[in-house]
């Protein structure tokens, strides 16, 4: 994840079919949260085109794209403008 501020952004999570609803995903983003919680962040973004549900699992919400932070909009690596984007605020 990228942080700037009190601002990240997960960029990718991916788990192999076969490895899906074992877990794995989940850990991972929990130690992406841990790791950025040391750097400062309290909102972590993301822009998801099929994973809407797992992330809504993991307390993530969607919000407009207009809301993105101005450094994470500008990033030319997001998903299409079908995909979701999403925030989850970080409790400390």
């Amino acid at each position: 994840a990228d942080v700037q501020a009190e601002d990240a952004y997960l960029r990718s999570v991916a788990v192999r079919e076969g490895l899906r609803g074992t877990g794995l995903g989940m850990l991972m983003v929990a130690t992406v949260v841990r790791n950025i919680r040391r750097r400062g962040a309290k909102r972590l973004w993301l822009v998801t085109e099929t994973a809407a549900p797992f992330f809504e699992r993991l307390g993530f919400a969607p919000v407009e794209r207009a809301a993105l932070p101005r450094w994470i909009a500008d990033r030319s690596d997001h998903c299409p403008g079908s995909a979701v984007t999403m925030r989850r605020d970080l409790a400390q």
